[in-house]
This record gives structure tokens, C-alpha cells and sequence, in this order.
């Protein structure tokens, strides 16, 4: 009678096993330029992230860089973020808490933007607790985020 009681907790264990982070081969680039190569610790963030984990060496110390710090992480074909100062609509989308106006409520910011798509037209993402956005780009085209109409 034990044994069908215990499956199920191996099962979870072994899952959970398998969803932790780890250091993984990537880089970032410096406010100033200065590319430096790293192992980035792989959080597969829900929301973007402000700051991020980084060892310069497998076994060497963790250290931390954030927002005001770095101008793009990536951990090698996995993720990409760029750092960008965007305007981003703030208006909430839970009907209970809709605004009486249809236009959006734009505040500036600095972001970490996941990159989904680079090419002639690039397109970003972010998402912070409800605040779900996507921001695109082109040669003759700045910055901007998507706004459906």
C-alpha cells in the first residue's frame, strides 16, 4: 500500500532536479563597451531582470551587475537582453481596475528587454508581475512599444 503513496513523491523529486539554475557560458557588455566573457547564472526569468549573477571563472566568486551597470546579458543561444530607456504604457489591463480613458499612459523608464526576434525589424519583450509588453525596432523606426488598436 506504501508504493503507490511514494511514486509520486519520486516523480516530483526527479522533476524538480531538473529545474535548477545553473552558471552557463555567456556575456555581458559593460555601459562603457567593454565586453567581458562569463558563466551567467540561468534563472529562466519569469520577469525580465533588474540584476543578474555572474562568475568569471566555474568555481571563481559570484558577483552581482544590474541595470545601471550593463547594456546588454546573454547566455549563448539561449536569451538575449538589452538595456533600453523606453516609453511603456502603464495602463492596466484587469477590467476591474480599467482607467476611463482608451489612450495609453505612457511613463519612461529603463528596462531590460528580452530581444525575440533580431533582423531588419527587431522585436522585445517584457513582463513584470501583470504588465505584459512588446517593443519593436527597425533601421528607419526607434524604439517604441506595440500598442494594439
Amino acid at each position: 500500500m506504501k508504493t503507490p503513496v511514494l511514486i509520486p513523491f519520486f516523480l516530483l523529486c526527479s522533476v524538480l532536479s531538473f529545474a535548477q539554475s545553473h552558471f552557463e557560458p555567456g556575456y555581458f557588455i559593460q555601459v562603457s563597451g567593454e565586453k567581458i566573457n562569463c558563466l551567467i547564472l540561468n534563472k529562466d526569468w519569469k520577469n525580465n531582470p533588474e540584476n543578474f549573477e555572474y562568475r568569471l571563472t566555474k568555481n571563481g566568486e559570484t558577483l552581482n551587475a544590474g541595470l545601471n551597470d550593463i547594456q546588454e546579458i546573454a547566455i549563448a543561444k539561449i536569451l538575449k537582453y538589452v538595456r533600453a530607456e523606453v516609453e511603456i504604457d502603464q495602463s492596466l489591463t484587469n477590467i476591474g481596475n480599467l482607467s476611463a480613458t482608451r489612450n495609453p499612459e505612457w511613463k519612461k523608464d529603463t528596462l531590460f528587454l528580452k530581444t525575440l526576434v533580431e533582423g531588419q525589424a527587431t522585436l522585445y519583450y517584457y513582463m513584470k508581475d501583470n504588465l505584459t509588453a512588446f517593443f519593436y525596432e527597425t533601421a528607419d523606426q526607434p524604439l517604441k512599444q506595440l500598442i494594439p488598436d
